[in-house]
């Protein structure tokens, strides 16, 4: 695909949002933004978004994500946004909105109600690193932040154990060297 069009697919996103927040009071919204996490999307590097970041979470999926679902549905053909209920050991049924691709993710089309591990939820979302098993791995987890070096605005965070280091650098230099030409130049 080509390069602009994702490009400029990220930005609307982008403004999508913006103005969507823009409308909100009493709330710090410079980590709830979610373009990075679409722009990761379009570009392959994820399976799976996973929207469940605001209280608002209903209207920002009217205001935000369907109206550009609906501007981008050519880069989106073999998507679907589903609402599931979602169970892990950190997740207790919290009803979260996903998008998906209907054929590398077809399992989560299948029931209303999903029950995974945090190790499942990590990879479907890419992420390289785990939250702890036990309250002795405490101590070793960090947070990671990918944020987008022009606008400060964090684009994922996830967390990691120190022993993950070497993962989240390969993971981090696969993210920051992809989404490069489509205009996220990530810290």
């Amino acid at each position: 695909m080509e390069a602009t069009v994702i490009k400029h697919a990220i930005q609307i996103y982008r403004q999508y949002e913006q103005n969507f927040f823009n409308t909100l009071t009493d709330i710090t919204t410079h980590d709830l933004y979610m373009y990075g996490e679409v722009g990761f999307y379009l570009c392959g590097l994820k399976p799976m978004v996973l929207f469940d970041v605001i209280t608002a979470l209903p209207d920002y999926i009217d205001q935000v994500v369907r109206p550009w679902m609906d501007q981008y549905n050519n880069l989106l053909v073999n998507s679907v946004l589903v609402k599931r209920q979602l169970y892990t050991p950190e997740i207790d049924g919290q009803w979260m909105f996903l998008l998906v691709r209907t054929k590398t993710t077809s399992h989560l089309l299948q029931q209303e109600q999903l029950h995974m591990s945090e190790e499942q939820l990590a990879t479907l979302l890419d992420y390289p690193g785990r939250l702890p098993r036990s309250m002795d791995e405490l101590p070793t987890m960090r947070e990671v932040v990918y944020y987008d070096q022009h606008t400060r605005l964090v684009l994922t965070t996830f967390a990691s154990q120190l022993e993950q280091q070497q993962q989240v650098m390969q993971h981090f230099t696969r993210y920051k060297d992809t989404m490069l030409p489509f205009g996220l130049d990530i810290a």
